[in-house]
């Protein structure tokens, strides 16, 4: 029994270590802990995984407003892990040019409507990371920087007395989390304890990346959804991106397969009209958007994206993932990252001209020339990283007289103010701009993590996505993702056809609107979906001489799924036809014992270099995971060997049946 109860410990233990979220309002975040000073709300999460032989590397999404001294993790880890910063912009870049795309082509030899008519159509492209000192108990065995963050690496003798010292370190913390800490102290683990730095704002927030090294298997870590309950919100979206050698899919949960009949094709598809030599003509161009910058899939919706449509898949994807009670994945695509070779940066058009940024010593020219290249990427120039390097690097003076128009940050940072001094008497004394320094830093923080990235996705052959959106009661289970090498691609794009019919005479038709005699006006439209099934609609309301209007038109069916399967890592699956409570519950049960039975276990330990003793990502910049922390004392305490399990929480959770925080 005492083995038994240790193996579930390590399979608790391995699920907190080998994945977290974001900061939440509650005593833990996602499997880690957040300050209580600033509750924040967990809106959703965005991790990347990407595995290479015993090495998983993830990058996870922070969000978090508040003021910046209440922001703090505490993550338990095996051992001494590597640690490195990201990119806000990979996430939004990824997301963007990974989301579904839904793309309706009508045949010309039909009635095709008006496209110069903007209200009849919704437009949507796209769905929906020797000790220092003794306190208590606790050592501190490291300390040292990543990106804009402090971090001190520490054990202690139990939950209690890692508890205090959180406390007493500023890391808020209610009492009864020294009973779930008291796991991790028994494993012999450390907690790296992390907060922002005291010169760095909230908008310096960046991705946090970790490395593992975990038995070479199919099987990759978990989500603690469990914990994320806590404190997440009502329809929370949750995005994985998994890289590896074949797809990835969930074996924990179901995977369910979106019916094409319940999306709103007329309303929310990008249109495309096919001509008889079979040419696709891209709408979009007839509206005068222009193809996105490096980097970027622009949005080819022909209207521009819309928050109802997105709305509507959201809406979809949830009524999906609720027919198996929250406990199913979809797959929005399973590609070879071939196709997805530029989409987080494109290093054959580089995002700026080093040299020319160098060559401008007037502030106000190289800002001009910086932000023309931001926009050419694609970027918000307001993005919070931004604005802090350019304050950095051209600061103002505190205390500008409010009577003086250079006490505004919006005129001070104006090209022409910069560029002709207009302010320069409230700069710092003896201060000079250095174009070469703000380029460096630039760099190092906005471009090499995006490159980082890309080289990332480059290096495996596969990437997958999954999307779910739960509610918190729905959170009860952890899902395990593996590989499965004879499954078949999941295609991003979802195209179908459409083919209008009209009438010449407005008598013809009903509800129209219109008084146009001998125009030809929309009666019906019959759409074929990739699958082959056709959808007929019609009763259209008319509005002029613009044609249909189909911003109101739903979908041909409600029911959002078309299958439900239990995947495992080889085989095309089974299907679940029975989507009752008893049977769901029962075919869970055995999705986790078949979870359980892929386990690979294995003993390790941390091996740091005690000759390296530079400070994790020193110039707070690149992305990437750094070397080891700085050592203090010159050397980085062994910790025990102890089994570490790749990805199974759920099971463990649910028989040690713990509460999550």
């Amino acid at each position: 029994m005492k083995n038994q109860t240790s193996f579930l410990n390590v399979l608790l233990l391995s699920c907190f270590l080998l994945f977290f979220a974001f900061p939440t309002p509650t005593t833990c975040c996602g499997g880690f802990f957040c300050s209580l000073r600033q509750p924040v709300e967990q809106s959703g999460e965005q991790i990347l995984f990407s595995k290479k032989g015993p090495t998983i590397t993830m990058h996870v999404y922070i969000a978090y407003t508040g003021p910046a001294e209440s922001f703090s993790w505490v993550l338990p880890v095996p051992n001494t892990p590597k640690l490195g910063v990201g990119s806000n912009e990979l996430f939004r870049r990824l997301k963007r040019n990974t989301d579904p795309r839904w793309t309706l082509q009508w045949d010309n030899s039909g009635c095709v409507p008006d496209f110069q008519c903007p209200y009849a159509f919704g437009g949507m492209n796209g769905g929906g990371t020797g000790s220092q000192a003794t306190s208590g108990g606790v050592d501190v065995i490291a300390v040292g920087e990543v990106g804009p963050f402090d971090f001190k690496i520490i054990t202690g003798g139990s939950g209690a007395q890692v508890q205090t010292w959180l406390q007493d370190n500023g890391y808020d913390q209610p009492a009864a989390t020294a009973d779930l800490l008291d796991h991790y102290t028994q494993m012999n683990s450390v907690f790296v304890a992390l907060k922002l730095q005291k010169d760095k704002a909230v908008g310096e927030i960046r991705p946090l990346i970790m490395e593992y090294s975990i038995p070479d298997s199919d099987v990759v870590p978990c989500v603690p959804l469990r914990l994320t309950s806590l404190a997440a919100t009502t329809d929370m979206p949750i995005t994985v991106w998994i890289l590896g050698d074949h797809r990835a899919v969930p074996i924990s949960f179901f995977h369910v397969t979106l019916s094409e009949l319940a999306y709103p094709w007329l309303r929310c598809a990008d249109m495309e009209v096919v001509d008889g030599n079979g040419q696709v003509q891209q709408l979009q161009q007839s509206q005068g958007i222009t193809t996105a910058s490096p980097g970027f899939v622009p949005p080819t919706s022909f209207f521009g994206p819309s928050d109802t449509c997105v709305t509507l898949y959201n809406q979809m994807l949830a009524r999906a993932v609720d027919s198996v009670e929250g406990h199913g994945f979809v797959t929005e695509l399973a590609e070879p990252t071939s196709k997805f070779s530029k989409a987080v940066y494109d290093s054959s058009q580089p995002m700026v001209n080093e040299a020319d940024l160098r060559s401008k010593h007037n502030p106000g020219q190289y800002l001009q020339a910086l932000l023309r290249y931001v926009s050419q990427a694609g970027m918000n120039q307001f993005d919070p990283l931004i604005q802090s390097i350019i304050r950095q690097h051209i600061p103002m003076v505190n205390n500008i007289p409010d009577s003086d128009p250079c006490s505004s940050e919006q005129y001070f940072y104006r090209v022409f103010v910069l560029e002709n001094g207009g302010c320069s008497e409230f700069h710092p004394s003896g201060w000079t701009f250095d174009p070469a320094a703000m380029t460096d830093d630039f760099v190092a923080r906005i471009v090499k993590p995006l490159e980082d990235g890309q080289n990332l996705i480059n290096s495996h052959a596969k990437l997958t996505r999954m999307a779910c959106i739960l509610d918190p009661d729905q959170m009860t289970i952890d899902p395990v993702f593996a590989f499965n090498s004879e499954l078949a691609d999941v295609p991003q794009e979802h195209v179908a056809t459409a083919k209008g019919t009209c009438a010449t005479n407005v008598d013809d038709l009903q509800n129209n609107a219109g008084d146009n005699e001998g125009e030809e006006f929309f009666t019906s439209v019959e759409i074929t979906l990739p699958d082959g099934m056709v959808q007929h609609f019609t009763n259209f309301t008319i509005r002029n001489s613009c044609g249909p209007d189909f911003s109101t038109v739903g979908p041909a069916q409600e029911n959002p799924v078309k299958e439900v399967k239990v995947l495992e890592t080889s085989g095309s699956g089974s299907i679940v036809s029975d989507l009752s409570t008893q049977n769901i519950a029962n075919r869970r049960a055995a999705m986790q014992a078949t979870a359980a039975a892929l386990m690979p276990v294995v003993t390790t330990h941390a091996e740091p270099d005690p000759s390296n003793n530079q400070i994790v990502d020193q110039n707070q910049g690149g992305g990437g995971i750094s070397p080891t922390p700085t050592v203090v004392g010159g050397s980085v305490r062994a910790v025990s060997p102890f089994p570490i399990v790749a990805a199974f929480c759920a099971l463990s959770l649910m028989l040690l049946n713990l509460l999550p925080c």
